[in-house]
């Protein structure tokens, strides 16, 4: 499941299949967006913690863009010691030897620091006096809001749920997907990502999973009132009998 987040082989395809997407997190929450993808394909995560991390970097304001993102191109620091959630600020200055109230009040500057004012002199002094690296120091000075590891472990917690259906049982996800998007599909596109997903389990399942997908659409269509659920574009694009 892990490799979904960084790879479409779960899936049996490749990136060509899905216009060129590189990973397989279309449809997981938090992960299939525009913004996502292109971190998880920069930033490779394979742990519940790297996943936890890119989280907090993309619910972040200039957390990830001209900060983590160039640290990481750099080769600077890895994604799992970049500044991540909120959280780590204060446990990471303490590890570094800063006294604990010292290390939340920097924590508590830096995750709302929304006019992105310079951080007290004596904050930047106190992570000198301990050596600090200057890498962080800089990267702490242009975060304007930090999200917490708490919402981030949600997040990913719903993400690995999903994901695992999504690799273990893709007919079942596909039709649970396709039938409670609320702002509909294009149709067109939803049903070639159905057959592009299951081709590897030749054309039996994915004439069956088109199947399945429309007829979880028709039975959404006798319960809820037109534009209620996101099936109307599907049920244009599967021709009657067809798949």
């Amino acid at each position: 499941v892990y490799k979904l987040f960084n790879s479409t082989e779960p899936l049996g395809i490749k990136p060509e299949d899905i216009m060129g997407i590189q990973v397989g997190t279309l449809g997981i929450p938090e992960n299939g967006t525009d913004f996502v993808i292109p971190v998880l394909v920069e930033a490779k995560p394979k742990t519940f913690a790297d996943l936890l991390q890119i989280m907090g970097l993309t619910h972040g304001t200039d957390v990830w863009s001209g900060n983590a993102q160039v640290l990481i191109k750099n080769g600077t620091c890895e994604l799992k010691s970049v500044v991540g959630t909120r959280d780590s600020i204060m446990l990471r200055l303490i590890q570094y030897g800063l006294d604990n109230k010292d290390a939340f009040d920097i924590m508590e500057k830096v995750r709302k620091n929304k006019k992105g004012d310079p951080l007290p002199d004596w904050m930047i002094d106190r992570m000198h006096e301990h050596n600090v690296d200057e890498w962080y120091i800089e990267s702490l000075k242009k975060i304007k809001y930090m999200f917490p590891k708490a919402h981030a472990a949600a997040y990913v917690l719903s993400a690995i749920r999903i994901a695992w259906y999504k690799v273990h049982m893709p007919l079942e996800f596909y039709c649970a997907y396709f039938s409670a998007a609320p702002d509909g599909f294009d149709g067109e596109l939803a049903v070639k990502r159905v057959f592009h997903d299951n081709v590897h389990h030749g054309a039996a399942i994915v004439h069956h999973s088109v199947q399945l997908c429309l007829h979880a659409c028709l039975v959404m269509a006798d319960s809820y009132p037109a534009g209620e659920t996101g099936c109307g574009g599907i049920l244009q694009a599967v021709p009657p009998g067809g798949g």
